[in-house]
């Protein structure tokens, strides 16, 4: 049976790619639409100012390193996972708080410690889920990027299947949301349908349907466990 990525196959490991093919069929169709924003003054001002930046999302690492880090040279920078802490090393960014785990949880109890007067400046998409960052008082919002879809490529991303498909990375609940739409057109392409995801937010939206889904036991490299884990789930099932 196949595999379905939401996820761009260049950000996937060759070896853990190799894994997969090796196991079946296997597409990487990320449900989603990014392109960064042209931010108001204020928000410039916000974040020229802020003694911490928040990462939570690849993209916004992405959208930071090209047009927002000379704005804040002066500010850490708190990311989630090591993985983003080694692409901003890599950039010369030394200022870093990483994540003991890679959910919002582990960086909000990190992050509460810093004293009142500290300024914090979460940049993140306009579909971000905040089921832990907005525990934080003190800390601000500035949208960076946009998180868009349409009707036409729903019907693309259709069209583009091939069956059957019956494990499914899904990494954040609009992909998951939009991933029904495509289901709904195409029904016959899919098989029974197991779910794996990275994080607590699209694990608890799964199970509200009522459907299949797995999520990691250990926040740390999840995308690597969830695939791989996807790959020993097919090899014991036949």
């Amino acid at each position: 049976m196949g595999f379905l990525v939401t996820y761009p196959q260049e950000k996937v490991a060759p070896d853990l790619q190799a894994q997969l093919a090796a196991m079946g069929p296997t597409q990487y169709l990320p449900l989603r639409h990014l392109t960064s924003v042209t931010l108001t003054a204020p928000d410039e001002h916000l974040i020229a100012t802020s003694d911490v930046l928040v990462l939570t999302s690849p993209f916004a690492l992405t959208v930071y390193l090209g047009h927002l880090r000379n704005l804040a040279p002066q500010a850490t920078v708190a990311v989630l996972s090591q993985k983003m802490a080694t692409k901003l090393t890599n950039a010369g960014v030394q200022r870093l708080v990483v994540a003991p785990q890679e959910n919002q949880a582990s960086l909000q109890r990190v992050l509460q410690d810093y004293p009142g007067g500290t300024i914090m400046t979460w940049l993140r998409g306009n579909l971000t889920v905040a089921h832990a960052m907005d525990q934080l008082p003190k800390l601000q919002m500035v949208q960076v990027y946009q998180n868009t879809w349409s009707k036409a490529q729903t019907q693309l991303v259709a069209d583009q299947l091939a069956a059957p498909i019956t494990r499914i990375l899904v990494t954040s609940p609009a992909s998951f949301q939009r991933l029904q739409q495509v289901i709904q057109l195409v029904p016959a392409k899919f098989g029974q349908i197991t779910y794996y995801v990275l994080g607590k937010s699209t694990l608890e939206i799964i199970r509200d349907t009522h459907q299949s889904v797995i999520g990691p036991t250990q926040m740390k490299a999840v995308l690597r466990q969830m695939l791989q884990k996807m790959c020993r789930d097919e090899a014991e099932s036949r």
